[in-house]
């Protein structure tokens, strides 16, 4: 009998008193007779599976070029609009930067799953991580852009009242 809670594929719970995964009643197996744990308790996903993964690697990584391109042009040429504009860009620029690298190694970390057997479910934990930290690196980069810009924007108000007051 192929999968459901009855049977599994031959080696995984079923009548011949073989474990599932830990905690699982006796005779478990995946729904569907999906692939489980292979020897030495590794998980390894499906080609159809694979694939995606891959493709979402791909993105990322294309993704992460466009970031890090995207983050250099607008770095490089904000100061033409002043030192405010470029202080204020900075930030924002920098976290493309670093977005646009922690893009491209998780997607390489989300495409070893294709390439890599027995290691599916220590990529896919490495990529999510990444994947984590270039999320709050944005957060960050974002939020300092806005304060910045708002003491920009207030310094310039100040230094124009007292240049009017001057005069």
């Amino acid at each position: 009998m192929q999968g459901g809670y009855g049977g599994g594929p031959s080696g995984w719970g079923g009548a011949q008193g073989a474990q599932g995964p830990p905690g699982a009643p006796a005779g478990y197996a995946a729904p569907g007779g999906a692939p489980g744990p292979a020897a030495g308790g590794s998980y390894e996903f499906t080609s159809e599976q694979d694939a995606k993964i891959a493709r979402l690697g791909n993105v990322l990584v294309f993704s992460g070029i466009l970031q890090i391109i995207w983050g250099l042009g607008q770095g490089t040429t904000s100061w033409v609009f002043g030192l405010g504009q470029w202080l204020y860009n900075a930030p924002i620029s920098l976290a493309l930067i670093i977005i646009g690298i922690m893009f491209c190694l998780t997607g390489a970390s989300f495409k070893k799953i294709q390439s890599t057997q027995g290691n599916d479910i220590q990529h896919l934990m490495e990529a999510v991580g990444k994947l984590t930290a270039a999320g709050m690196i944005q957060i960050a980069g974002f939020i300092i852009s806005m304060l910045l810009g708002a003491v920009i924007l207030i310094l310039i108000f100040v230094v124009g009242a007292i240049a009017l007051v001057a005069s």
